[in-house]
Parts: structure tokens; C-alpha cells; sequence
């Protein structure tokens, strides 16, 4: 196994935007709509936010990558 540090060449940028508008959560990757499965692991994970900061709030997640997701560059760990 290697590893390395590439500075500023690959770059994952992720905002979440809670929202009264949504009726569900949302997950986005590099411009489309994730997979269920990906999307109910980000649900479950803001389920736990959203307990720990007593709101109810649906959430957009959009992530953009400079590195095609799942390349075997850590794309997961960005």
C-alpha cells in the first residue's frame, strides 16, 4: 500500500443546505442524483445532527470532485 499527498490537485467541495422547502433529504455527487444507497447513508448520518441539534429540517447535500468518484484515489476519505 502507498500513500501520498497530492496538495491541491484532487479536491472534494461539500455544502449542506438545511432547508423548511424540502421534503426529503437530497444527495448530489458531481452534478447527479447519488444512488439510494448512497443517499440513505448520508440521511442516516444527518439524522444523527439532526438529533443532536433538536431540528427536523430536510437537507440538500451537493458534493464536486475533481477526481472521478470511486477511482481508487481515496476519493471516500476526501
Amino acid at each position: 500500500s502507498i500513500s501520498f499527498t497530492m496538495d491541491d490537485q484532487l479536491q472534494s467541495t461539500t455544502t449542506v443546505e438545511f432547508s423548511e422547502r424540502l421534503r426529503r433529504d437530497r444527495l448530489s455527487i458531481n452534478g447527479k442524483d447519488a444512488p439510494r444507497e448512497a443517499q440513505e447513508r448520508v440521511s442516516g448520518f444527518l439524522d444523527i445532527v439532526r438529533k443532536m441539534k433538536r431540528i427536523k429540517l430536510k437537507a440538500k447535500v451537493v458534493s464536486e470532485n475533481s477526481f472521478p468518484t470511486a477511482a481508487g484515489l481515496a476519493s471516500s476519505a476526501s
